[in-house]
């Protein structure tokens, strides 16, 4: 028992405080190795995200609270790509609870693991019963306590720090790897329909008449032309003339 004591007017007043309990259950080795049995542990790797992948992150789990940072496996099967293992931290009442998220590949939860409880309660959140609601869920789900998870009966407090450590994390791992759209990216224009054709780009064939007379006194030369470019009909006319003052 830890106790302590202070100076009061009438004398010395003892006080019992309770030891903060904190138990480290899996490393991120072992966590990973528990959701990814069969797999190729894959490099750890840390990545910032950018403004634009938080702002994602924060309208996908409706969470202002987004970590700027990300730890994260991908263990593989065969060279492949097996899945993704984030490792994230939860503020709980009295200290961070450490836990692992598994993903497939397909970003649906394959399991959490909680790698270390430093809470007074709550520790019961390592059941795998009430880990087991978190399985099977993907981004854009509610990942909500009360909606589609049920908290656990003295571990309240707890329950809601996973619950929403898991959402915000799994929203973030999905906005990293996801390309977020440049908003001003220029797009390419349609060709016109009037446009030339490229130099390389075989002949047009247009068929029409044309019809040439002599009118006004045989002074000037008159052209009528009917025909299709390039899938329009059109008429035309012109007349050739001589000056006589010239």
């Amino acid at each position: 028992m830890n106790c302590t004591y202070f100076a009061a007017a009438a004398g010395l007043w003892w006080l019992t405080v309770a030891p903060l309990s904190a138990a480290t259950y899996l490393t991120e080795e072992a966590a990973v190795k528990t959701a990814f049995p069969d797999c190729e542990k894959g490099e750890r790797t840390v990545s910032r995200l950018t403004p634009k992948q938080r702002a994602v992150t924060q309208r996908t789990a409706g969470d202002a609270r987004v970590p700027e940072m990300l730890v994260w496996y991908a263990p593989k099967t065969n060279g492949r790509p097996a899945g993704y293992a984030v490792v994230g931290r939860a503020a709980g009442k009295h200290g961070p609870i450490t836990y692992l998220l598994a993903v497939g590949a397909d970003l649906k939860i394959k399991t959490v693991e909680i790698m270390a409880h430093r809470e007074q309660r709550g520790s019961g959140i390592r059941r795998k019963s009430w880990r087991a609601q978190f399985d099977g869920k993907k981004p854009g789900d509610p990942l909500r306590l009360g909606q589609d998870i049920d908290a656990l009966t003295g571990a309240t407090v707890s329950s809601q720090a996973v619950t929403d450590g898991v959402r915000r994390d799994l929203a973030c791992l999905a906005a990293l790897l996801t390309p977020v759209p440049e908003k001003n990216t220029p797009q390419a224009e349609p060709p016109k329909k009037d446009a030339a054709p490229h130099p390389e780009s075989p002949a047009a064939e247009n068929k029409g008449t044309s019809t040439v007379k002599w009118v006004l006194g045989n002074r000037y030369l008159q052209e009528e032309h009917k025909g299709e470019k390039m899938g329009t009909p059109y008429e035309g006319i012109g007349l050739t003339g001589y000056d006589n003052y010239k």
